[in-house]
């Protein structure tokens, strides 16, 4: 619902497309990339599908198949709001080089709820995919919205964090209740985003990443704790 024609300028100047089809755990959650200016989470190929490619003339050429994993992911456009369909294929203009691109944020944000609800509620962390022409589809009903969960502060969370870890006297009891806020992993990954890399500066100075800083600064039983408390709501430290 909501997807936007796969569009962008692919390697060699052209576009790819996926072929129609279902790829079973073809997804998983991850990073849409490293270099974007605000990276968030999508979901990420980690096996292959078949693909296509535009030729000159702009036309896929669906006889010609290719087999591989070539960083085809689903994601949405811009950041808020919808995006208008984009019929240029200028360089840089388009939102993708071959991805299945959420129009809709809401729509994004609807599959991103559903994908995390698999995620907590079972052990599967990967993701079938299936996808169909538009002209394929008639009298489908959409399935409901999964129940959102209230938003954290993660940034209130990530500076509690900061602050009972850079003392000289570690405040665990502080670190324990404030972790204990989280309830699921992605709230646990927002965290660790929104702290970023900060010094501490208490009696040493380095500077690392919250999980590297709390494998410093408590001891073996203190992360156990840790460990255990979060394995209780379904989230790997």
């Amino acid at each position: 619902s909501g997807t936007a024609a796969a569009g962008g300028w692919g390697a060699g100047g052209g576009f790819n497309s996926m072929e129609p089809g279902q790829y079973k755990d073809t997804y998983a959650i991850g990073p849409h990339t490293s270099k974007s200016p605000s990276p968030y989470k999508c979901l990420v190929d980690i096996n292959p599908y078949k693909i296509v490619r535009q030729g000159a003339t702009g036309v896929y050429d669906y006889t010609k198949v290719i087999t591989g994993q070539v960083g085809d992911h689903i994601h949405r456009a811009r950041s808020s709001g919808t995006t208008p369909t984009i019929t240029t294929s200028k360089p840089g203009v388009a939102h993708s080089a071959g991805c299945q691109v959420f129009q809709t944020v809401t729509d994004f944000d609807w599959m991103m709820a559903a994908v995390y609800q698999q995620t907590n509620n079972t052990k599967r962390t990967v993701f079938d995919y299936t996808l169909l022409n538009e002209e394929d589809v008639s009298g489908i009903t959409a399935a409901p919205q999964p129940a959102a969960l209230p938003s954290l502060n993660y940034k209130y969370i990530a500076d509690q964090l900061f602050n009972a870890l850079n003392r000289y006297d570690t405040d665990e009891d502080k670190i324990y209740a404030l972790l204990g806020l989280l309830r699921n992993q992605n709230d646990l990954s927002l965290t660790i985003d929104e702290y970023g890399s900060r010094t501490i500066d208490a009696g040493v100075n380095y500077k690392s990443t919250l999980r590297n800083t709390l494998n410093k600064e408590l001891d073996n039983s203190e992360l156990t704790k840790i460990k255990s408390l979060l394995a209780k709501k379904g989230i790997t430290y």
